[in-house]
């Protein structure tokens, strides 16, 4: 590696490590519900929304429609649009990748500091929570002969753009994506090697519950948020409406890819 992709790479680090130099106004509200067996309930709920903002920084960072990542479950045709995505999520401008002839400029924009501003209309709750209807609390349900790890409740008629995302117990016995990386020595064998799925060469090459953290699970709710979604370039003409008459992102129906 030269010493502009090593530069390059240290710009990029940096605009990921900078998420949460934010303005109180922009956090969601965190509602922790009674009864649950999370050890340290408030600082898993803050750490997951941590990382689902700093995934959806590495994807809006490193965005590249040829990955097999991307090939397995999007059209070459929607790439900028889910490139859109991932960056208002991250609260980066939309506009060409970022490569080493623009990061610069990227970087001096200040909203790449902020939270999403729209993240005020958002709580989020370790377990059900209590403003969620009770028939559609999903917590401590079984649904097709397992439970349920989140859901979202969204409902502009009756809500506006506030949005009600659920993190259900069963979310945190996935690691974070610090253990991930730097796995604890009860996720290392003897020898000291850590177990499949820690450290990146240990998720494998194609998707499985390795891949999987409460911020990645906080991240796909996010997806299912019309409001935060709703000024994305073409998000009317690309995402179908539901059953209640607004467009929103859908949990993906399969089929799965052959490969992942």
């Amino acid at each position: 590696m030269n010493f502009f992709d090593t530069r390059f790479l240290t710009l990029v680090t940096s605009l990921l490590l900078a998420t949460f130099h934010s303005s109180l106004a922009a956090l969601p509200q965190l509602f922790i519900a009674e009864g649950t067996s999370v050890q340290e309930p408030q600082e898993q709920l803050e750490q997951a929304f941590k990382d689902a903002i700093t995934l959806a920084r590495v994807t809006a960072s490193l965005f590249d429609a040829c990955e097999p990542a991307y090939t397995r479950y999007f059209r070459a045709i929607d790439a900028v649009f889910v490139k859109d995505v991932f960056r208002t999520i991250a609260n980066i401008p939309l506009g060409p990748n970022i490569d080493a002839n623009n990061i610069i400029n990227i970087l001096s924009d200040a909203s790449v500091y902020e939270l999403q501003p729209k993240f005020d209309k958002l709580e989020i709750a370790l377990g059900n929570n209590p403003s969620v209807p009770l028939s559609k609390q999903a917590c401590g349900k079984t649904f097709d002969g397992g439970t349920a790890f989140a859901y979202s409740y969204i409902d502009p008629a009756a809500l506006g753009p506030v949005a009600l995302i659920s993190l259900c117990d069963d979310t945190f016995l996935f690691p974070t994506l610090d253990q991930i990386e730097n796995p604890p020595s009860d996720k290392k064998d003897a020898q000291g090697n850590p177990l499949l799925g820690f450290t990146c060469d240990g998720l494998g090459d194609h998707d499985t519950d390795w891949m999987t953290s409460p911020g990645g699970i906080m991240l796909h709710e996010m997806m299912h948020w019309t409001y935060l979604l709703e000024d994305v370039p073409n998000y009317d003409d690309i995402i179908d409406e539901n059953d209640d008459g607004f467009p929103q992102i859908a949990d993906f129906g399969g089929p799965d890819p052959p490969d992942g």
